[in-house]
């Protein structure tokens, strides 16, 4: 079975709803300043 994004799509709205969350306003991911030094000491 081939699953395609507007399936993903349908099926993670249907959790939301039936775990009673809200999905809420999605926010910009920042990585932290320590998190930024660490993947740079890793080069």
């Amino acid at each position: 079975m081939t699953v395609n994004l507007r399936m993903k799509r349908v099926a993670l709205q249907a959790f939301w709803r039936r775990a009673h969350l809200e999905q809420g306003p999605r926010r910009r991911w920042r990585p932290s300043p320590k998190l930024l030094t660490l993947l740079e000491s890793l080069c």
